[in-house]
């Protein structure tokens, strides 16, 4: 009781604090830095308080929390549980993988259960409005190294587009709720930890690993992970294929329930279109169209719903026709705006930031492949005429085809949902976009935990193929060369955030 009230009023004020700054108006760096300034001191005090294990403002709180469940799943459906265990090494590390973990008697099973999870995956991502796997190099890509190779082809993708285009956005951030990702976020990240770590867990049982303990993980009093501890020594002792079963059981876990959670969520779209009677203008940045115009119609198909008209932004493109109560129009949804101009640059002097950007050698900017088009091929010595809100600009280019200016899409105008009921409407928004998260943070999860990171599962996957293939020491060091390669890879992802 004597540490009951001072664990409760440090986090009751440390929770105060965190509300405070994180609805506060202040820049988003600086509210980033004081929230985490707030949690890690929160995390301090209350290991202090507890006694509980921890680091850096991290609590470790352990328990027994689960472990009944665990074991029903693994008595009842062991088999089950061993075969998933396996699609999953075969979805996560593509089908080389599989026929050497596997061989050649098994490998058709392994490379059909592969093609069905990217059969469904390409229909999810179409029904979802998605488009993570935009051409059949991704999905080729996927399908012989796993979720692993397409990670890392993300990852590097981006990597390169930090040091070669200018503007290009970090690849990376942490995760602060009100900051870098919103308070929905929060239920969605409990659920992705939960389903993750049980899944190690149910391994565990089916292995005949023992579980020391289970629990969560604190930073200062937000909850921000879960976890299943293994037995140190009952986990060396295991085979290698029951090691690895146990490691990739949370990603296989978070792509299952990546499917199930886009079910969900598609569901609960489809039910909160029924509360939903019109969708009217809320405001615009030009007179095209009026407040509370409704808007019935865009390029031809139904607008259920508000979201609906944020669709062409999503794909670059900046206009669409559309029918109203008041006729029949070709509206702009949005536009372009330049965010940054690199000193040194041609652009320098000629343009600033905040201008927007109208036309391109007097052709209407109604898409982002207007820009890109006319600034295919150019070179030293071209130049453009750009059509902005301060007048024409004629901007030339360097050696590189560069202009040196970071541009951005903003919308042109607002719109908003008309409902039936408010109650259920707003319930069911909250719904949507709670599942909405929740699916999406499983397939990132999934995929995160197999790159070659030092923290990740993949990383201790692959580890044990390496020692077992080359002996521990080459394992060893190829292992850590790869997940230095890996880290190297995320930290110029990052380099945005620092270097503008």
């Amino acid at each position: 009781m004597r540490k009951g009230i001072p664990v409760l009023v440090t986090a009751l004020v440390s929770g105060a604090l965190f509300f405070a700054f994180a609805f506060s108006e202040l820049d988003t760096y600086l509210k980033a830095i004081v929230l985490l300034s707030d949690l890690f001191l929160c995390g301090v005090i209350l290991k202090r308080l507890t006694g509980a294990d921890g680091y850096y403002g991290l609590i470790i709180v352990r328990g027994l929390a689960g472990f009944r469940a665990m074991r029903y799943i693994a008595d009842n459906y062991a088999e089950t549980c061993r075969k998933i265990a396996d699609a999953g090494l075969s979805i996560g590390f593509g089908a080389f993988y599989a026929y050497r973990v596997f061989g050649r008697k098994k490998i058709p099973w392994h490379l059909a259960g592969i093609a069905l999870f990217y059969a469904f995956f390409w229909l999810a991502q179409n029904a979802a409005g998605f488009a993570v796997m935009q051409s059949a190099a991704y999905f080729a890509v996927g399908i012989v190294f796993g979720m692993f190779g397409l990670g890392l082809l993300f990852i590097g993708q981006h990597a390169f587009n930090v040091l070669t285009v200018s503007g290009t956005p970090p690849g990376i951030a942490l995760l602060i709720p009100g900051v870098t990702m919103p308070w929905e976020t929060l239920p969605a990240l409990a659920i992705i930890a939960a389903v993750h770590e049980i899944a190690h867990g149910v391994l565990c049982d089916v292995e005949k690993i023992k579980l020391k303990s289970s629990g969560a993980v604190l930073f200062g009093f937000l909850p921000v992970g879960a976890f299943v501890e293994p037995d140190e020594a009952s986990m060396k002792k295991a085979a290698l294929h029951k090691r690895r079963r146990v490691m990739v059981a949370g990603s296989t876990s978070n792509f299952l329930f990546f499917f199930v959670f886009l079910g969900l969520a598609l569901g609960a779209t489809a039910l909160l279109q029924t509360t939903i009677e019109g969708v009217a203008v809320d405001n615009a940045t030009h007179g095209s169209l009026v407040p509370g115009e409704r808007v019935l119609a865009m390029d031809g198909a139904a607008v259920r719903m508000a979201k609906d008209l944020d669709a062409p932004l999503y794909a670059g493109v900046l206009a669409a026709n559309l029918t109203t109560t008041l006729g029949e129009k070709r509206v702009a949804l949005g536009y372009v705006e330049v965010t940054a101009v690199t000193e040194g640059r041609p652009a320098q002097d000629l343009l600033r930031k905040g201008d927007v950007i109208y036309s391109v050698n007097g052709e209407q900017v109604e898409s982002l492949e207007t820009l890109e088009d006319a600034s295919a091929g150019k070179g030293a010595g071209d130049s453009i005429v750009l059509g902005t809100d301060r007048g024409p600009v004629r901007v030339p280019y360097d050696e590189k085809g560069k202009m040196g200016i970071e541009l951005t899409v903003k919308k042109a105008a607002n719109f908003r949902d008309i409902p039936k009921n408010g109650a259920a409407y707003a319930l069911l928004s909250l719904l949507a976009t709670v599942l909405g998260y929740t699916y999406i943070l499983n397939f990132l999860l999934g995929i995160f935990n197999l790159l070659p990171l030092f923290i990740t599962d993949g990383h201790q996957i692959i580890l044990g193929d390496a020692v077992a293939a080359f002996g521990e020491k080459t394992g060893r060091r190829l292992s850590l060369a790869l997940a230095l390669g890996t880290l190297l890879i995320l930290a110029i992802n990052a380099l945005p955030w620092f270097i503008r």
